[in-house]
């Protein structure tokens, strides 16, 4: 998931995230980080509700906070997994339309 070259900045992440509840700095820095992502979130949220994927009447701050949280528990759950394959319960194809959470897609 977060492989770069260099390593894998999964575990940088979730070091500074705890960091941050020590350290005013990179707690500045951590929360202006992830206020970037919660906005691209939000932006995600608006235009899959313009195409017709979502439900326009569902605020968009909230399909946010939702994905937001998402994020970072599949980011503690895949440095926590035993191999990087298990956990690759995650949906492989849209759930919209496609087989459902949990699915592979491979029927």
């Amino acid at each position: 998931m977060a492989e770069r070259p260099g390593g894998d900045i999964t575990r940088i992440g979730l070091q500074a995230w705890a960091e941050a509840l020590h350290n005013e700095a990179i707690h500045a820095t951590a929360k202006e980080k992830y206020g970037l992502l919660r906005g691209h979130f939000v932006d995600v949220a608006r235009r899959t509700q313009a195409d017709g994927t979502v439900d326009p009447d569902t605020d968009p701050e909230y399909i946010a906070q939702v994905m937001f949280a998402l994020d970072l528990t599949t980011a503690l759950q895949l440095d926590q997994a035993p191999s990087p394959r298990s956990a690759y319960w995650l949906p492989q194809a849209p759930i919209s339309g496609g087989s459902g959470v949990g699915s592979t897609g491979g029927g």
